[in-house]
């Protein structure tokens, strides 16, 4: 896929981010490509597709009503966009993941992550969300030494 004149990569980083803190799921569609790649190593989840990753993201958003992603940094190479993001929210809804569900605790959080955004032309290819998860579920009270694995995110 051919760039444009326009093609400025840290803008599509950033309008990632700025899409998700809407809710605006046709933004994130249309900055993907239709057999884009998202992955969280730290839960260990891959999925393929606008539709399984909008639906993951879509998860997130009901566990975190108000989760905001805050860039703090952000740098482009050739077809990689890099962003540090602060993420904060209150944890209001079931957390849905691929170890299970964690119920609502109502505990705020603030997580930090590094994203890889690789580029295709001018939409995402792949996304890995590299987050902190364990200071997450240290925030929200969730310990895995008390509940079998089975049910921790």
């Amino acid at each position: 896929m051919e760039r444009g004149k326009h093609f400025d990569p840290i803008r599509i980083g950033r309008d990632h981010i700025e899409a998700f803190n809407r809710g605006d799921w046709d933004k994130i569609r249309s900055l993907l490509s239709p057999n884009a790649v998202y992955t969280e190593p730290a839960t260990g989840r891959r999925l393929q597709g606008q539709a399984q990753i909008i639906e993951a993201f879509k998860d997130w958003r009901n566990a975190f009503s108000d989760l905001k992603g805050d860039v703090k940094n952000i740098f482009a190479h050739d077809k990689y966009v890099i962003a540090e993001v602060e993420w904060k929210g209150t944890h209001n809804g079931t957390l849905r993941g691929p170890m299970g569900e964690i119920a609502a605790t109502f505990k705020p959080c603030t997580v930090r992550s590094a994203e890889v955004f690789e580029l295709e032309g001018e939409v995402v290819k792949e996304n890995r969300n590299y987050f902190d998860l364990l200071t997450m579920l240290q925030q929200l009270g969730v310990s895995l030494l008390e509940k079998p694995v089975t049910t921790a995110f």
